[in-house]
């Protein structure tokens, strides 16, 4: 190879390490939404074997991923009621994620109620739910590898 060859090699590759990494799309949830926008997701409940299952994007996943200011509607497939329960508020407060317009906490959602206001929380903080019936039966949030809920990034 010459040594102009070899240069323009050179130059490629370190072009490519500094430039490519900033074109990757958001993987997950953030795919096709801007930085600082809040998206709007959409969890599907359903039972497996006894065992409570949700999945976004048709993909099942235990944890649920949020930005601040995301909003979640709930579902269950071909519309079957649901509840879904966080633990109720405490002495340490709000254990949602949620609050609605007023500012006061969601903990609750069920077909008549199905979407979440803006989430807030701090980065890594999880919330686990409490509980999840599906067709008024029960189901088993700790069937997988980690319990079902959401967690701010």
């Amino acid at each position: 190879m010459t040594s102009r060859h070899m240069q323009f090699a050179v130059a490629l590759a370190v072009c490519s390490c500094l430039f490519l990494p900033a074109c990757r799309k958001e993987g997950g949830e953030g795919v096709g939404k801007m930085k600082g926008q809040a998206a709007q997701l959409t969890v599907t409940l359903s039972v497996d074997a006894g065992n409570c299952v949700q999945t976004l994007n048709g993909v099942p996943t235990a944890v649920v991923f949020l930005d601040p200011g995301d909003t979640v509607t709930f579902q269950t497939a071909n519309n079957i009621p649901f509840l879904l329960q966080f633990p109720p508020p405490n002495a340490n407060g709000c254990q949602s994620p949620f609050r609605d317009a007023g500012g006061n906490c969601q903990s609750s959602f069920s077909n008549a109620n199905p979407t979440s206001g803006g989430a807030v929380g701090a980065a890594g903080a999880s919330f686990r739910y409490g509980t999840l019936s599906i067709n008024g039966a029960a189901c088993n949030l700790n069937g997988g590898p980690q319990p079902l809920g959401v967690r701010m990034r």
